[in-house]
């Protein structure tokens, strides 16, 4: 059987039991997690759904390890779904499954200790993120979706205060931070993503002229000068030209102007862009 329909079904069977509010509410939010994960319900329903549980009851101290927990299974499958580098996409989805694995473990430890009952165990397998791929959508795309849900997520527990007062989830976004930071909102992602495409651009534009600038004082200039020795006659119109060093520096300059200012008007907005993220970055520690 799918090993991740089985995790939920064992989940989905603990909710029949009455349990202490602080494990119904861990329990509930798990199985709400699972359903989003595999597009069930849609990014406004999970925050809804979720901040309603939240604002209903009192978070313990059990709770609130749980729920940082299951919002870096939040974070770690978001990421190893991105369309990304196929080594960070292995990365995140061995991270995404070993947290899936741990939340599952933590919530059943919980519930046979509460209800002496016992929940199936599930052995850990690298092959859950396949189940878990069998069981939703095709892989998203969007960087800009990925993070609102994250940072709207993060701000919602944190409005409940329903994480720890160290979250390891804190970390995971200071790590990410500048990610998140020009991905937060569509306009802002496509202003930076379209000047550093630019910028780029043009530097390698500038590249290839300065190789060629390069190619014709290393290697036509003394082949010039060998053909000038030999008493040859051909390049005698236009010797002067390759002799000059002063010449071709000139030239490059004066040929690439409009290079060389576009790569410094971006620079400077890029450089202005990055001005306020040292606020952001404060900003995420004390939301």
């Amino acid at each position: 059987m799918n090993s991740f329909l089985r995790v939920e079904e064992e989940v989905c069977r603990a909710m029949n039991y009455s349990l202490p509010s602080d494990l119904e509410l861990s329990i509930t939010v798990f199985s709400i997690l699972l359903r989003y994960l595999k597009r069930e319900i849609d990014d406004q329903e999970f925050l809804d759904d979720v901040s309603e549980l939240c604002a209903s009851t009192e978070c313990s101290d059990k709770t609130k390890v749980f729920l940082d927990m299951s919002v870096q299974l939040l974070f770690f499958a978001g990421k190893g779904r991105l369309f990304d580098m196929q080594q960070k996409q292995t990365a995140y989805r061995r991270l995404c499954v070993k947290i899936l694995h741990e939340c599952y473990l933590y919530l059943r430890d919980w519930f046979e200790a509460e209800t002496n009952e016992q929940l199936k165990e599930i052995p850990y397998t690298e092959h859950l993120w396949d189940d878990f791929q069998l069981c939703t959508v095709a892989n998203d795309r969007s960087r800009i979706q990925f993070w609102k849900l994250m940072l709207n997520s993060y701000r919602l527990l944190r409005k409940h205060h329903c994480l720890p007062e160290k979250a390891f989830i804190t970390k995971l976004l200071l790590r990410h931070s500048r990610e998140s930071y020009v991905f937060r909102n569509h306009c802002f992602a496509y202003f930076f993503q379209a000047i550093c495409s630019v910028t780029a651009l043009l530097g390698v534009y500038l590249i290839c002229s300065m190789a060629k600038v390069l190619y014709s004082l290393l290697v036509e200039l003394p082949y010039h000068r060998l053909l000038l020795y030999s008493g040859s006659k051909q390049y005698d119109d236009s010797i002067d030209d390759y002799l000059t060093l002063w010449h071709q520096l000139n030239s490059f300059a004066l040929a690439n102007r409009e290079c060389l200012i576009g790569i410094c008007i971006g620079l400077f907005l890029l450089i202005l862009m990055d001005i306020p993220y040292s606020r952001y970055v404060k900003r995420i520690k004390s939301i």
